[in-house]
């Protein structure tokens, strides 16, 4: 429910705020603070201690019967259809959304292949065969080598 400081506390349940702070202290009642440290008491608690509190808004029930302010059957269905089409073209999105993240995943790990290649020391790559340089003297000529 809400939290009410002591003094309207107070006028609501008829009691004193020196009856308030006596069921506080005994244990009681609870006692709460607002969000600007001031010492506070939750209406819930002060029903549940004291009863129905005069004149609180928040302790009264709401009207039995159809109300004028709700909508039809036939709106409702049409509103719950309505939704239903939004949540199927939000499930189709969330397939696709999910394929480009896995797409994006694949090709981010492709890279990354790429760039570790290029950041590896050229003696770790495989070194490639240096054609033999063509040592063809007159001895090479004489002997037939080459």
């Amino acid at each position: 429910m809400a939290l009410i400081s002591i003094s309207e506390a107070s006028r609501l349940t008829g009691r004193s705020r020196a009856s308030l702070y006596r069921a506080f202290k005994t244990g009681e009642l609870s006692k709460s603070q607002l969000p600007d440290g001031s010492p506070a008491v939750d209406t819930s608690e002060l029903m549940r201690v004291y009863g129905p509190l005069d004149g609180y808004k928040g302790a009264q029930e709401p009207p039995e019967g159809p109300s004028e302010h709700l909508p039809s059957a036939e709106v409702l269905m049409e509103r719950i259809r309505g939704l239903e089409a939004a949540r199927e073209a939000d499930a189709q999105l969330i397939v696709e959304l999910r394929q480009r993240i896995q797409d994006k995943d694949e090709t981010l790990e492709e890279v990354r292949g790429q760039v570790r290649m290029l950041l590896m020391p050229p003696e770790r790559m495989a070194p490639e065969p240096s054609p033999e340089p063509n040592r063809r003297g007159i001895l090479g000529w004489l002997l037939g080598r080459g």
